[in-house]
């Protein structure tokens, strides 16, 4: 078996049980499913939640506006990955609103859905074993005039360069109300 087997080589496993590991000390995890485009391919482990800021370890997915929310989610970025130069992404979906993309200054930004005018939530640079990606980090919807809201929080990482591009596939679903 070669080392560059990332599903059954010593490197895949040592990579699962790390993951066991962190995953277990954090919180109560939710696994997200994840797709991919191109021809590329990716052992991603994605992992998130929606929570109440001051409950980080109780994942939630109904909230009121006026709860302080966090939307989180941790890559482990497979070892074929690592060192490499890639973008990670937060896209926002509002249901009856639209999508949004947090930038690289936090900032939200409106999103027309189309791949190539998506911008990351990090500059480019190398990708770590694991990366945690915030979406919404004490957020009060009543401080926006949001009263109530169905939003779908989806995470992705790319390569440049390279047809790369993973995603989670079903997200993660809140409620505000």
């Amino acid at each position: 078996m070669a080392r560059s087997d990332s599903e059954q080589s010593a490197d895949a496993v040592f990579t699962i049980n790390q993951t066991r590991v962190q995953i277990s000390k954090r919180r109560e995890p939710k696994i997200l499913p994840i797709t991919k485009l191109g021809s590329g391919s990716s052992n991603l482990i994605l992992y998130g939640a929606a929570s109440r800021s001051s409950g980080l370890n109780t994942p939630g997915s109904s909230f009121s506006s006026t709860d302080s929310i966090d939307v989180r989610a941790n890559l482990f970025i497979p070892s074929e990955h690592q060192s490499l130069t890639g973008i990670t992404y937060v896209v926002i979906s509002v249901e009856g609103t639209g999508l949004f993309y947090r930038d690289a200054a936090g900032a939200y930004q409106t999103w027309n859905g189309d791949i190539a005018s998506l911008q990351g939530n990090i500059n480019p640079r190398a990708l770590d074993f694991s990366k945690e990606l915030v979406a919404f980090s004490e957020f009060v919807p009543a401080n926006f005039g949001v009263s109530s809201a169905n939003i779908t929080v989806f995470f992705a990482y790319a390569i440049p360069g390279t047809d790369v591009f993973v995603y989670s596939s079903n997200g993660i679903a809140f409620t505000i109300q």
